[in-house]
């Protein structure tokens, strides 16, 4: 029989083209051929030289032929192949039964033996049947190989035994063999894998996800065997894992009868945790967990876990003598951690109560001892000892919480400093923040009426503005106020162990205000004296006030005293209004004038344009002269300076945009006559730092690609703190 026609319709609605359909089966080019038929009493043998079809969806049987024979008590398909576009399968199957119109009746008292001796398959054709495949990132990973291997099964209703498996896809296998008794029962169920390999690669599995392909915890080769076995109510397996990036070895335990429990032992071998972690600070790691836990409930699981270390280290520090271990019980989970050796004594306990509505935290740290040099904290011999203990009770959207240290030691240079008492509270609800931090070294408070997620997004909407004009306010958090206060003083723990390098300093102050109905921000920073190496900062002072989209700001001191450099009161005085930015830069001396420059910065589009306020520019304590139309126009990868010059009698700067002989851009900057003191007095009027009258031309090449410098000066009366230098030829 060839190239028949058949067509089977349930539906007179057409389906879709080269979709499959139950409801219109359209079979053509249909093949069938039977060679040495026979049929004697209860005996009929036949032999399936071919039948192959192609059917309207787009799938096609290319080839089917078998070896059968069927009697009253089995049946036997010997030689059988099958081929579709996308797949091919060969073996042999027989199902043995007391008679024919037993396995009619009753077909799963059978005895069955499948040995499917090749296959070479893929999902291809199931497009055919359910279009949506192609579409499937995973479908479509699968389909890049096609599954090859090898499988036998036998058994009946009531055993099934797995006797070998071996799959191979791309550079990844699966080999198993194992079996089920009572399989088609639920309840009567019980399985074993006796044996079961998987080889796999990270070049496979990353077809499956692209972030994997440079994922460093995923190693290169793996190889997981083990075994498992179980029923309805109990589950074992015992599994090793070999990797390039390390071993481990696994046996879980579960039993589910009466109340769930379980039991689980991991250990890990020599795994690179530094590459795990992408961080090369860490080692090597070895370490064993075990975890028991059993409970239906989270108010009644009763269970302890515990871990010990052969390997870690950190930054070199081996930290194997690290302890951890915890319990579980009515609904409480506590943590035991441990670490002592010749450079740390610590003691931790953590404890937190699982309720669905208060959840409560503890936390108590013991700082015995602890080498702050040998530890990599710090390059002095400091010891410390100190106490800590957090509670906290709420959620994460709103909960009190507290915070202490105490007996806080530190000892230097046979001397001991103590901190005294630390302590805070914070207080976070949906509508509010209230946050204080006490201590001899610093105080804190911070109150508003938005919880922090409130609070930060409104700031970060009002800084966003100044930058974005387009950017509506923000209208979700409405009303928002925050009032902040630090302040920081002189401690001996700070300046005499910690900060050895500051001699002195007078407190410290930062304020901060925030209304959302004024759309206003202030901010004020007051550091009145820094000693710092005998350097001292006198009158230091910030201070920010902002309305709407206008702000004006404050910043500046008194004096700088360092050695030879001497920096007198000064101030950069600035606004931003009317889309511009607004800088006025002023250094006096006693009453008289300095230095004074004043820019004014606008942003248009993504173009920065800047200009120098020709009306009274001074450099040291002289006027200059400078064009009324001077600006820098800067944009990505574009700098242009437009008439920059400076002028004083025979001194001259000017900075312009230009081609180098070679046609790059550059920029180049041409002195005439130039005093070298115009600019040392700024960092000290009473000793000449630098001396020098300078002439000729710095030029700056290709200075957003590969920068080059070219330079063409002559310096003449050069000296550096009154020193002069000769520059030999």
């Amino acid at each position: 029989m060839t190239d028949n026609h058949y067509q089977i319709k349930t539906s007179l609605e057409k389906p879709e083209k080269g979709v499959f359909s139950p409801s219109f089966l359209d079979f053509v080019a249909v093949n069938v051929a039977l060679t040495n038929v026979s049929y004697q009493k209860e005996q009929m043998v036949l032999n399936i030289a071919d039948i192959s079809f192609k059917e309207r969806s787009g799938f096609a049987l290319n080839h089917l032929s078998a070896k059968l024979k069927i009697d009253n008590t089995k049946t036997i398909a010997q030689e059988l192949s099958i081929k579709t576009r996308h797949n091919s399968l060969e073996g042999n199957f027989d199902v043995g039964y007391k008679s024919v119109s037993d396995l009619i009746s009753k077909p799963m008292n059978s005895q069955f033996n499948v040995n499917l001796a090749q296959f070479d398959l893929s999902a291809k054709d199931a497009n055919y049947f359910e279009p949506s495949f192609e579409n499937s990132e995973v479908v479509r990973a699968i389909n890049t190989k096609k599954l090859k291997g090898n499988v036998r099964i036998s058994g009946n209703s009531t055993r099934i035994s797995l006797d070998k498996m071996n799959l191979l896809w791309g550079n990844s296998s699966l080999n198993a063999k194992g079996q089920a008794k009572n399989w088609l029962d639920r309840d009567k169920l019980t399985y074993k894998l006796a044996e079961f390999n998987i080889n796999t690669t990270k070049t496979d599995v990353a077809l499956f996800s692209s972030d994997l392909r440079d994922a460093s915890y995923m190693p290169l080769e793996m190889k997981l065997s083990g075994d498992l076995e179980g029923n309805k109510n109990q589950f074992n397996t015992s599994m090793n894992l070999a990797s390039t990036l390390g071993n481990a070895n696994s046996t879980l335990a579960l039993d589910m009868k009466e109340t769930l429990s379980f039991k689980w032992d991991l250990a890990l071998q020599e795994v690179l945790l530094g590459e795990v972690l992408s961080d090369p600070c860490f080692d090597t790691l070895s370490m064993k967990l075990a975890i028991e836990a059993s409970g239906q409930e989270t108010s009644t699981i009763l269970g302890t876990f515990k871990t010990s270390f052969q390997k870690l280290a950190y930054y070199n520090y081996d930290l194997t003598p690290l302890t951890l271990e915890g319990n579980m019980e009515n609904g409480k989970v506590s943590t035991f951690l441990s670490y002592a050796d010749s450079s740390l004594n610590a003691k931790l306990h953590a404890s937190i109560t699982l309720d669905s509505l208060t959840p409560k935290a503890n936390l108590e740290l013991d700082v015995i001892g602890a080498a702050l040099q040998d530890l990599g904290l710090s390059n002095r011999d400091i010891r410390a000892a100190f106490k800590v203990k957090t509670n906290m009770e709420g959620t994460a959207n709103a909960f009190d919480a507290t915070f202490e240290i105490s007996n806080a030691l530190a000892v230097y240079d046979y001397k001991s400093y103590n901190l005294g008492v630390f302590e805070g509270q914070a207080y976070v609800r949906q509508d509010s923040t209230n946050v204080n931090l006490n201590s001899e070294i610093m105080d804190f408070s911070m109150i508003a009426n938005a919880d922090p997620q409130g609070l930060i997004y409104s700031l970060t909407n009002k800084f966003q503005r100044y930058l974005d004009k387009e950017l509506s306010r923000d209208t979700t958090n409405k009303d928002v106020q925050m009032r902040m206060n630090l302040v920081v003083r002189e401690n001996p723990l700070l300046d005499k162990v910690f900060l050895t390098q500051l001699n002195a300093f007078d407190s410290m102050s930062l304020n901060m205000a925030y209304d959302q109905v004024k759309d206003s921000l202030l901010v004020q920073f007051s550091a009145p004296f820094i000693d710092f190496q005998g350097n001292t900062l006198d009158g230091l002072n910030f201070h920010f006030l902002s309305h709407s989209s206008n702000a004006d700001f404050l910043f500046g001191w008194n004096k700088i005293d360092a050695g030879p450099i001497t920096i007198e009161r000064t101030v950069f005085d600035g606004q931003i209004a009317q889309d511009a930015l607004i800088i006025d830069f002023l250094v006096n001396e006693k009453e008289e004038k300095l230095f004074h420059i004043r820019s004014i910065i606008t942003l248009k589009g993504d173009t920065l344009i800047y200009h120098l306020d020709p009306d009274d520019f001074i450099l040291d304590k002289q006027a200059w002269q400078v064009p009324p139309n001077n600006r820098v126009v800067i944009t990505d990868k574009f700098i242009d300076f437009e008439d920059i010059d400076f002028e004083k009698g025979s001194q001259k700067i000017h900075v312009l945009s230009s081609q180098s002989p070679s046609g790059q851009d550059q920029l180049s900057v041409l002195f005439e006559h130039f005093d070298l003191t115009t600019v040392t007095t700024f960092f000290s009027n009473e000793v000449d730092l630098v001396n020098g009258i300078i002439s000729g031309d710095f030029n700056l090449i290709d200075p957003f690609g590969s920068v080059g410098l070219e330079a063409d000066v002559s310096v003449s009366d050069f000296s550096i703190l009154e020193k002069i230098l000769v520059f030999l030829p």
